[in-house]
């Protein structure tokens, strides 16, 4: 059996629970969560949330393991992307290597943006 990409990203995001840019506020503000940013590199240096940990999407099985903000598989992750693709199928892999609580952020990356009236490339 085939499955299209779409499928794959839905099927991920009913894993994890999707957090909205105010709830993504919160949770920042109160620092019990720890922020990462799947994008890759050059996105990441166009601008990112403050305080976000990059990791590309390409590395996440790879890096994550021996990066000292992620040793504690019990502290909320919140993962981000462009717009919330990328970061689910990232947030499905981590659910699978035993993170117990990973957050998507709805919109990624642009929702933030948009709803930090930001121009694009210019939050870091």
């Amino acid at each position: 059996m085939t499955v299209t990409a779409k499928e794959m990203m839905l099927e991920a995001m009913a894993q994890l629970e999707q957090v909205n840019m105010t709830e993504a506020q919160s949770l920042l503000e109160s620092r019990q969560v720890a922020l990462l940013d799947i994008r890759e590199k050059v996105e990441f240096d166009a601008g990112h949330i403050d305080g976000a940990e990059h990791i590309s999407r390409g590395l996440l099985e790879f890096m994550i393991e021996s990066h000292p903000k992620f040793s504690d598989r019990a502290l909320p992750v919140l993962v981000y992307c462009k717009s919330g693709g990328r970061s689910a199928l990232a947030g499905a892999t981590l659910k699978r290597m035993g993170f117990q609580r990973v957050l998507n952020l709805e919109g990624g990356f642009d929702a933030w943006t948009q709803g930090q009236n930001i121009p694009e490339g210019m939050a870091d």
